[in-house]
């Protein structure tokens, strides 16, 4: 539906989109994520005719919007998009109705009163507000808002709808009901989505595929599932959630054999790995097994492949979880277990790392001390 290709923008001499491309399959819910200045919220706005790009093309189903080729630009008031951002722009002056109503009475649809008021309803009763038509908009919580603001975007029933960080303005309990509903509110309208976020959770809990951002590039591309537990590089697995980041050294990239400061271990490759390049072993802290050495059912010096005798260090309970530091001949790394499990300071435990759980990947974050 959506096509991105080499996208490049600057603001003088900085470049903030560097070559982007991606394409987006009808009626998904595609994210672009990344931290503060990576240039996920600059590729919206091009895709959305609010900047213009210095290179690349923009595709929207058999149209094109944007071409440097061709000297081909599409404003955005002709590209048939909704949109709906931080701020909501609510007007405090007039009822939710009116609110919604506004992009088909002053958006040049031309539309008859009555066809209004049946697109209007319409759009309130998909995201469960069309009790609420008449209410004054000031008499709003931050959750209904958010309703509202995707109704309007969705009235004059656009090709696709643009996300720019909604949720970022809810507390955290109503973002976390929020993002529940906002992902069946979408897939229930069948709009094709771009959903803008630094929010690791919200793009994994709500995406259909993701595109992981950095200085302006793709750093990795696919669905929640791979993005988390299939990274490609230090950086994916450090930014979408805790991870331990061992320093490494090649044996062989065929088996996945790797040198550690503690020892060799066997894991999982990573497409698209550098053997020449520096390189790391990304393991999540709820991928490692803890057992106490009584229960291993080996001795110490035959404990079996990816399995060390290690010692904690510090324990924080967490509800959920409870997070331990845990020492392997000096090196330290964080495990997680079970509030149920029995863990203490200074109990030396066999540490278990998943053959298929710890992933073989390029050490673009350039870390220290490699074995």
């Amino acid at each position: 539906m959506l096509e991105v290709e080499e996208l490049v923008k600057s603001y003088g001499s900085v470049q903030a989109v560097k070559g982007v491309s991606f394409s987006v399959r009808t009626g998904d819910i595609f994210t672009l994520l990344g931290p503060s200045g990576c240039g996920k919220t600059t590729t919206l706005q091009c895709i959305a005719g609010l900047e213009t790009p210095n290179g690349g093309e923009i595709r929207m189903g058999d149209a094109v919007v944007y071409s440097a080729r061709r000297k081909l630009f599409v404003p955005a008031n002709k590209r048939r998009l909704g949109m709906v951002f931080q701020s909501y722009a609510i007007w405090p002056h007039m009822s939710v109705f009116d609110n919604v109503a506004f992009p088909l009475v002053h958006g040049g649809y031309s539309l008859p009163a009555a066809d209004v008021r049946a697109r209007v309803m319409e759009a309130l009763a998909a995201v469960k507000m069309d009790a609420f038509a008449d209410r004054p908009a000031p008499h709003l919580s931050g959750g209904q808002q958010q309703r509202v603001a995707l109704a309007r975007a969705v009235v004059h029933q656009p090709k696709l709808l643009l996300l720019d960080e909604p949720l970022s303005n809810l507390d955290a309990k109503l973002r976390d009901a929020m993002r529940v509903e906002l992902r069946q509110m979408i897939k229930a309208l069948g709009i094709t989505t771009i959903f803008v976020t630094h929010d690791q959770v919200e793009a994994l809990s709500m995406s259909d595929s993701i595109v992981l951002m950095e200085a302006g590039r793709i750093v990795q591309m696919g669905s929640p599932r791979d993005i988390y537990l299939a990274p490609q590089s230090s950086v994916t697995s450090d930014f979408m959630g805790r991870s331990n980041l061992i320093p490494a050294r090649l044996i062989d990239a065929e088996a996945g054999v790797v040198e550690t400061g503690f020892g060799r271990l066997t894991c999982k490759v990573s497409k698209g790995l550098d053997p020449s390049g520096a390189i790391c072993v990304a393991v999540r802290p709820a991928a490692i097994g803890l057992e106490r050495p009584a229960d291993a059912g080996a001795s110490a010096a035959d404990l079996g492949e990816n399995r060390f005798l290690g010692r904690i260090r510090e324990v924080t309970f967490l509800g959920d979880v409870v997070e331990a530091l845990v020492e392997i001949d000096g090196v330290a790394l964080r495990a997680s277990f079970s509030p149920y499990e029995d863990h203490a300071v200074d109990e030396e435990v066999v540490v278990d790392f998943g053959r298929g759980r710890c992933v073989v990947v390029n050490d673009d974050k350039n870390l220290s001390g490699a074995a």
